[in-house]
C-alpha cells in the first residue's frame, strides 16, 4: 500500500497503523529523510515498508514513483491520499500567489495524480481502494485559509465524483476527515505570523489524536467500510456505527450538497 506525505503527523501514523496491521507501505513524500525515518521506525517494529521520494505534483514522477513501488513490492491495493499543505493563511488580498497555488497542486493535483495511476491499475486488477484525507475545510468556510478551504471543498467533491466510476470497476475511493489534529502542518498555522493574527483557535482537548485517524484508514482499507465509497466521513464518528446507519440508504446522507434548492427535473 501507499501513504502519501508519510514523513510526519496523520501520514506518519497511517503508515505505521497499517504496517503493524501486516501491510507492506511504500511510505511516500518530496524530500526522503522524515520519510526513511518513518520506514526505520516499521522494519524496527517487525513490520514491512520501503521510503519512497516523489512530488505529488508531478505526473511523471508519480507515475515513476507506482512503477518502482510495483516493481519493488508488488501490485498496490490501497492508496492513502494524505499529502497536503495550507501556506497561504492571512487576508485574501495579502496571501503570496505562489503559496496560494502551492496549496492547490499539493493537495488537488497531488490526489488526482495518485487515484489517476494507481486507479488506472487497480481498475485493470478489479480491485483496489483509495483514501483521500479530507478536512472540516472542506464543509465549512475558512475566511483566512480560503486557499486551503477552496482546495479540501474540491478534493472532496473530485472523490465523490469519480467514486461510483471506480466502483463498477471494483475500486472504492473514500473521503476522510481527520478533524483536528496536532501536527506540523497545524503548528505551522499557529506559530507563524499570520498564523498568530489569523489561524483558528482548536481548544487543546478537542484535538483528536493520529491515531485515531489512522484506524478509520484502517478500516476503510480492509474493506470493512466500502459501503460508504463516496460518502464524506470524519473521524469523529464511531466509524462501525456510519457503516450500519440506515440513513445511507439515502444518496445525499453525508455528502456535500446545497440545502433548499433543488436541480429543474
Amino acid at each position: 500500500m501507499v501513504v502519501t506525505g508519510a514523513g510526519r503527523g496523520i501520514g506518519r501514523s497511517i503508515a505505521q497503523t497499517m504496517a503493524r496491521a501486516g501491510a507492506t507501505v511504500a511510505a511516500l513524500s518530496r524530500t526522503g529523510g522524515e520519510v526513511t525515518a518513518v520506514v526505520e521506525e516499521i522494519v524496527a517494529a517487525g513490520g514491512a515498508g520501503r521510503a519512497f521520494t516523489a512530488d505529488v505534483t508531478v505526473g511523471e514522477e508519480v507515475a515513476s514513483a507506482f512503477a518502482a513501488i510495483e516493481a519493488e513490492l508488488g501490485p498496490v491495493g490501497v492508496v492513502v491520499n494524505n499529502a497536503g499543505t495550507n501556506l497561504a493563511l492571512g487576508l485574501p488580498w495579502e496571501v503570496d500567489p505562489d503559496e496560494w497555488w502551492c496549496d492547490v497542486e499539493t493537495t488537488l493535483r497531488g490526489t488526482f495524480h495518485w487515484t489517476q495511476v494507481a486507479g488506472r491499475a487497480m481498475v485493470e486488477r478489479g480491485s483496489g481502494r483509495i483514501i483521500n484525507i479530507s478536512s472540516g475545510a472542506a464543509s465549512e468556510p475558512r475566511p483566512y485559509s480560503a486557499g486551503y478551504a477552496a482546495v479540501k471543498t474540491a478534493a472532496q467533491r473530485y472523490s465523490e465524483s469519480v467514486a461510483p466510476v471506480f466502483q463498477e470497476h471494483g475500486v472504492h475511493v473514500f473521503s476522510l476527515n481527520p478533524g483536528p489534529v496536532r501536527t506540523t502542518l497545524n503548528d505551522r498555522g499557529k506559530n507563524s505570523e499570520s498564523g498568530r493574527r489569523y489561524a483558528t483557535d482548536v481548544p487543546a482537548d478537542q484535538y483528536l489524536a493520529a491515531e485515531r485517524v489512522a484506524g478509520h484508514a484502517l478500516f476503510l482499507a480492509e474493506g470493512r467500510g466500502d459501503v460508504l465509497a463516496g460518502r464524506y466521513l470524519t473521524a469523529f464518528e464511531d466509524i462501525e456505527q456510519v457503516v450500519a446507519d440506515e440513513r445511507l440508504a439515502d444518496p445525499e446522507f453525508l455528502t456535500l450538497r446545497i440545502k433548499g434548492w433543488e436541480w429543474p427535473r
